[in-house]
C-alpha cells in the first residue's frame, strides 16, 4: 500500500474536489501523521477508528501535523474506514470533521463498521484489471485460490474475470455434466442469465 511518497495519489481524490491539500499530503505530510501507519499499514487489524483512539486529543492539538496541515484547513477530527474485499485490503477512507463539529465518538465508529461490506461491493474490484499488468496476475491468483466460484463483472455487466469454480457452477447451470474439472472448457462458457440479471 505505501508507496514512495507515501500514498498513490493516482488512486487517491478528495471529495471536496481539491487535491492541493492531498498533493502536499503525499509530498510532505504522510510522514508526521499519527494514524499514516494505522490507516495504511498492513498489520493493523482495526476496520474503522478514529484519530482519538491513536493518539489523544490534547497531544493531537499539540502536533506538527494538526498546526501544520489539518488547523489550516479548520479540520479536527478524523475517522479512518479500512476497506477489505475478502482478506485484500483495498484501500482506505478518511473522514475529517471541521473544528465547529463534535468529535467522531464510538457510536460512528460502530456505524462506520456495519457500512464497510456495502462500500467494499461498491468499489469496481474492476479497476485492478485495467492499471498494471503484476497487480491483476496477483489478483487473478487470489481469486482462483478462493474456495468459492468468483465472478467480476465491470459495469456494463461484461464478465472481467472468473475462476475455475464459477466455470464449473456456470456450466451446472446451463445443465452440462462435468466429470472432472479439467473437462471444463473455460473459454467458451457465457455466464447465465439469471447471474447477470440478479446483479443488473
Amino acid at each position: 500500500n505505501s508507496r514512495a511518497n507515501g500514498i498513490d495519489l493516482e488512486h487517491s481524490f478528495s471529495l471536496q474536489g481539491n487535491n492541493s491539500f492531498l498533493s502536499r499530503y503525499a509530498d510532505y505530510f504522510w510522514r508526521i501523521d499519527p494514524l499514516y501507519q494505522a490507516e495504511l499499514g498492513s498489520d493493523s487489524m482495526r476496520r474503522a477508528f478514529r484519530r482519538e483512539d491513536v493518539i489523544p486529543i490534547g497531544n493531537f492539538i499539540k502536533h506538527k501535523f494538526y498546526n501544520d496541515f489539518l488547523q489550516p484547513q479548520g479540520l479536527l477530527s478524523e475517522l479512518v474506514i479500512r476497506v477489505y474485499f475478502k482478506s485484500y485490503f483495498i484501500g482506505a477512507i478518511s473522514l475529517l470533521r471541521s473544528e465547529q463539529r463534535p468529535i467522531f465518538d464510538e457510536n460512528d465508529v460502530r456505524k462506520a463498521e456495519l457500512l464497510i461490506p456495502y462500500i467494499a461491493n461498491a468499489i469496481d474490484i474492476g479497476d485492478i484489471f485495467t492499471k498494471n499488468v503484476y497487480e491483476q496476475q496477483l489478483c487473478e491468483q487470489w481469486l482462483e485460490s478462493l474456495p468459492e466460484g468468483m465472478i467480476l463483472l465491470g459495469h456494463d455487466l461484461q464478465t472481467l474475470y472468473r475462476n475455475s469454480r464459477a466455470d464449473i457452477f456456470c456450466m451446472l447451470m446451463m445443465g452440462r455434466k462435468i466429470r472432472a474439472p479439467e473437462d471444463v472448457e473455460r473459454a467458451g462458457i457465457p455466464v447465465p442469465d439469471v447471474i447477470i440479471q440478479d446483479c443488473s
